[in-house]
């Protein structure tokens, strides 16, 4: 994690070194997640539910296509093998043409029974010894009027137990969002998708964090953490970087980045797609001046975040500190001024998230 405390042990310029560096690296990271189960399985669905937004047609079949389906957002790739079982694609071909010794981890979905002649299968991906989760999908359609939720689940748990001659964990989840358990299932999918994507290293973890859709409140936290400390490594790099001087102020930060740092942050939090959902009604007014704020910084909007981060007190502390000081103060003062800005704007977004959250039925596990 980058200190902010960072730039009183050593020159800003060191420490941005240190934040470009990391930024890059972190950007670089990709989590890779393969999708395998026979067509109507529901993965694309459960591809869009994860996220929180389409990023995949739904009810496209992969049985008769010699393609897998490739799905991005952000720094997560959703690989969507073809439907396995059909003449037209079999599983050496999927082995050996799609590499999938290079994913980090499998989501087996099934919206069925898991069948003997899926052992082959199973037997073929665990040699990679990269984690499997298996979910059942569709489970809002279960039912047996002699029998609970709970007795069917556990059922269709023993019978997969029984198939693969082990002891592992089955996940029911439902793209149905009427489903009184929506939430609750995909929070625990996701929670396994940390997991095991923690195993792989921290960043991977983070990328779930700032890309997945939050079903928790403990999950919402994560993400704040992850785009905190994001935020200070961009505040750190515009300030350094001192491009474009502030109007009235001794200080200059690189714009480019702020506006990435801002749009970053939006994204994070999905607040563009919270505002086209109106669960909360018309979007609020502090986002649609944040909005407006990103879309102007290009064109001298700067001042605004400036005030908005810490009024005149603090641009009249540049200017008093900056003409005995000289830039190094001024390069200072930007990281913290850029800083707080993107606090301030995370802070924002939190509450809208939770806001919407609350209203959509979220949970605080």
């Amino acid at each position: 994690m980058v200190d902010s405390t960072l730039i009183g042990q050593v020159s800003l310029a060191e420490a941005a070194q240190f934040a470009r560096r990391r930024l890059e690296e972190r950007e670089r990271e990709r989590l890779t997640i393969a999708l395998v189960g026979r067509g109507g399985a529901g993965k694309s669905s459960l591809i869009n539910k994860l996220v929180g937004r389409k990023v995949c047609e739904v009810g496209v079949s992969t049985d008769k296509t010699q393609a897998a389906h490739r799905h991005e957002w952000g720094q997560v790739i959703f690989i969507d093998l073809p439907g396995y079982g059909t003449r037209e694609f079999t599983l050496d071909r999927v082995m050996t043409e799609f590499g999938v010794e290079s994913f980090d981890m499998f989501l087996w979905c099934a919206s069925g029974k898991f069948l003997e002649e899926d052992l082959s299968i199973h037997e073929t991906i665990a040699k990679t010894g990269k984690p499997i989760i298996f979910v059942r999908t569709h489970c809002d359609t279960l039912y047996d009027e002699e029998k609970s939720d709970e007795e069917l689940e556990a059922e269709i748990t023993e019978d997969l137990q029984r198939l693969l001659k082990r002891r592992v964990d089955l996940l029911f989840v439902s793209a149905n969002s009427r489903y009184p358990k929506f939430r609750e299932r995909l929070a625990k999918l996701t929670e396994a998708i940390v997991h095991h994507a923690r195993e792989a290293g921290k960043a991977k973890a983070e990328i779930v964090y700032r890309d997945f859709q939050a079903f928790t409140d403990s999950f919402l936290k994560k993400k704040r953490e992850a785009v905190e400390e994001m935020v200070t490594m961009h505040s750190l790099i515009a300030a350094a970087n001192g491009i474009n001087p502030v109007p009235g102020m001794n200080v200059a930060v690189d714009i480019a980045n702020v506006t990435a740092m801002l749009n970053r942050v939006s994204t994070a939090y999905d607040i563009d797609q919270i505002a086209k959902m109106k669960v909360l009604g018309d979007p609020p007014t502090w986002l649609l001046g944040a909005r407006g704020l990103v879309h102007t910084l290009a064109s001298g909007g700067v001042v605004a975040l400036l005030k908005a981060a810490g009024g005149p007190a603090l641009i009249q502390q540049v200017g008093r500190y900056v003409p005995v000081f000289g830039m190094a103060v001024s390069a200072g003062l930007g990281f913290l001024i850029v800083r707080r800005a993107g606090l301030n704007f995370i802070e924002d977004c939190h509450r809208t998230a939770e806001q919407y959250l609350n209203a959509s039925g979220g949970s605080s596990s």
